[in-house]
């Protein structure tokens, strides 16, 4: 029963997380604007860490001495942990835009098989069985 249940969470998680997907790249409705912007603020932060790593990258390949490297490596090395941070930050500010359109009822165009997978999922894991 546990692992079910981790299973239709995993799979609600997903849902949300397409949904905000689909809302981020567009006009939602003012009580949305909130959550749109932090995803949009956490999709730019991401581009910005992803930028960042590769400018490292590049300056660890140029690196000539062995103190160079070293600080190359350390820079990559940091460079790596902000994006996965940034990363996860991007993923979760997507499911909590999905989960308050749910709330909302507004369905973003595209959509419409989400919002009925999730009406499923949540009477699935509302069920006496789970």
């Amino acid at each position: 029963p546990g692992d079910e249940r981790a299973r239709l969470v995993q799979l609600l998680d997903s849902s949300y997380t397409k949904i905000g997907r689909l809302a981020a790249k567009i006009k939602v409705p003012a009580a949305l604007a909130s959550s749109h912007q932090s995803a949009s603020l956490a999709a730019k932060s991401y581009r910005h860490t992803r930028a960042t790593l590769e400018q490292a990258e590049k300056k660890q390949q140029a690196a000539t001495g062995r103190t160079e490297a070293m600080h190359a490596m350390t820079e990559v090395s940091q460079a790596r942990m902000a994006v996965k941070q940034a990363e996860i930050k991007a993923s979760f500010s997507l499911l909590v835009l999905g989960r308050e359109c749910v709330q909302a009822n507004y369905v973003p165009p595209g959509a419409e098989r989400e919002f009925e997978e999730i009406q499923r999922l949540q009477t699935q894991l509302h069920s006496d069985s789970i």
